[in-house]
């Protein structure tokens, strides 16, 4: 079979159209698609409730932090026992201790009495912990097809994942509970 010829300067190879549509204050052309243009082209969209934010953001602050209360509320609670940290959604800090999260409580209350320990919006924070290796997987760019790692190679790797058991969590992030934390109010006088 051959292929067919078409040359560059043959009469009827292209044809002139006029094509409208949106462009944006930028130069670019977005078609029929006004909602696109009008978003390139502007600096603030409105939230649900009307309010201008930048059009980095989908919500005002009273809305996300509407939604974050309601989100937070929908969370199982369950009592921290003191163990591994804890999260303030509310404020974005990690607390340690029972110690840490009086301090905190004993300065926002100063600042606003109606202030309280669910205010803060405690999580339980899960751990982050160091992954194991598996040779064959993080090597398997490498390996030719049905190839495995080298012995030596692999009994160096057990070792290091016995030693990668062994350790505490590299760092904390949020989990899927609400922290009940109980306060003993004596706990929250001033230190003299």
């Amino acid at each position: 079979m051959t292929e067919k010829v078409i040359p560059i300067d043959q009469p009827d190879l292209v044809r002139r159209v006029t094509v409208t549509g949106f462009v944006s204050t930028d130069g670019h052309f977005y078609g029929d698609d006004e909602r696109l243009a009008r978003y390139a082209s502007c600096t603030h969209v409105r939230c649900d409730c009307g309010t201008l934010v930048h059009k980095g953001w989908m919500a005002c602050d009273a809305c996300r932090e509407k939604k974050d209360i309601e989100r937070y509320a929908a969370l199982p609670k369950v009592e921290w026992n003191g163990d591994g940290f804890i999260y303030s959604d509310a404020c974005d800090r990690y607390f340690q201790s029972y110690e840490e999260v009086v301090d905190y409580l004993r300065d926002a209350i100063a600042d606003d009495p109606e202030f309280t320990v669910e205010s803060l919006r405690l999580m339980i924070c899960e751990p982050n912990m160091a992954r194991e290796i598996d040779g064959n997987e993080h090597f398997s760019d490498d390996l030719p097809e049905d190839g495995e790692i080298p012995p030596e190679l692999e009994a160096a790797f057990e070792a290091l994942n016995a030693v990668i058991r062994k350790q505490p969590p590299l760092s904390w992030s949020p989990g899927k509970n609400a922290a009940i934390v109980t306060i003993d109010p004596a706990d929250l006088a001033e230190v003299a």
